[in-house]
């Protein structure tokens, strides 16, 4: 998030690194200031390099209910043991999962109704079981849908997920990214792409070792706060967090800022060097990793 080292890796003029970031921010929804987002991106990128080489979707078919409809029913009859086969459709796809599992079955079949009726008019694909209920819709009409339906869900209480588009190819996979987002979300209606941090992780550790990501300076770090009763870790964090930029993680903890340096200093201590711009995204990824929910990643 430098952009004079940024145009000065590139060899541009800083305007035109402007126009193509706007460009970007405004194609693809993505708010380049987040921090959060930022990090995700970068680890994203650094992750391609790693893994097997995918060959970008092509939607070059329309919308199939049915399809669609069959995938939901694959996905959920998966998860109860039943053998299926994977679909080979290559249409866009998005995705709403409700969370039901608190509803009664009358509630439950009461909100089914309601939402089958708000669908008039546009080709969703429903499933369920006692915990969510699945839909799935062209990418294209998914707003007006979550227009339509997302009060019937907020007036019962239930947490509503909603994906970006994706190759309805994998639908199963992104089923249960909506189920996990369910668990991590915070609010009544969460889309996946703000739960990023902790889904990436929590998809990555399946499907390769992340244990090159993890950096021993944190742990060490962490160790002393354990012996020593402090908490250099989370100053550490916000600092890392907001790109080495000491006012800004002072007054995400509200302290001082000579206490913030006086933290560093300590902090560097214990790991023997200061924490450099490239090391902080090695950093940044062990408390990424550390932060997920009950898992081990694989390969640690």
């Amino acid at each position: 998030m430098d952009m004079k080292r940024a145009t000065q890796a590139l060899g541009v003029h800083r305007n035109t690194l402007d126009y193509r970031l706007a460009r970007i921010s405004e194609r693809f929804s993505l708010d380049l200031s987040d921090v959060s987002t930022g990090f995700e991106l970068l680890f994203s990128l650094w992750m391609m390099k790693k893994l097997p080489f995918q060959p970008e979707a092509v939607f070059d078919a329309p919308f199939d209910v049915k399809s669609a409809q069959a995938a939901l029913w694959n996905h959920v009859e998966r998860r109860i043991g039943a053998k299926s086969e994977p679909m080979q459709a290559s249409f866009a796809c998005a995705l709403m999962c409700v969370g039901v599992e608190a509803l009664p079955d009358a509630a439950r079949a009461k909100l089914l109704a309601e939402l089958r009726a708000a669908s008039e008019g546009i080709d969703v694909a429903f499933a369920f079981d006692e915990y969510v209920l699945l839909m799935a819709a062209d990418p294209q009409v998914m707003q007006a849908f979550e227009e339509r339906t997302g009060p019937l869900c907020t007036a019962q209480g239930c947490p509503v997920v909603i994906t970006q588009a994706f190759p309805c190819t994998r639908m199963d996979k992104r089923a249960r990214l909506c189920r996990m987002a369910l668990c991590a979300a915070s609010g009544m209606r969460t889309r996946t792409q703000d739960l990023c941090s902790t889904l990436l992780f929590m998809v990555m550790e399946q499907s390769c070792a992340l244990s090159p990501y993890l950096c021993e300076e944190v742990i060490r770090v962490m160790d002393d706060d354990a012996q020593k009763g402090t908490a250099l870790s989370r100053s550490l964090y916000a600092y890392l967090l907001h790109f080495r930029d000491m006012k800004r993680a002072a007054g995400q903890l509200r302290m001082h800022r000579n206490t913030m340096e006086y933290h560093m200093r300590k902090i560097d201590a214990i790991i023997g060097e200061q924490a450099s711009r490239e090391r902080r995204f090695m950093m940044m990824c062990t408390y990424k990793m550390l932060a997920l929910p009950e898992i081990t990643p694989h390969g640690l």
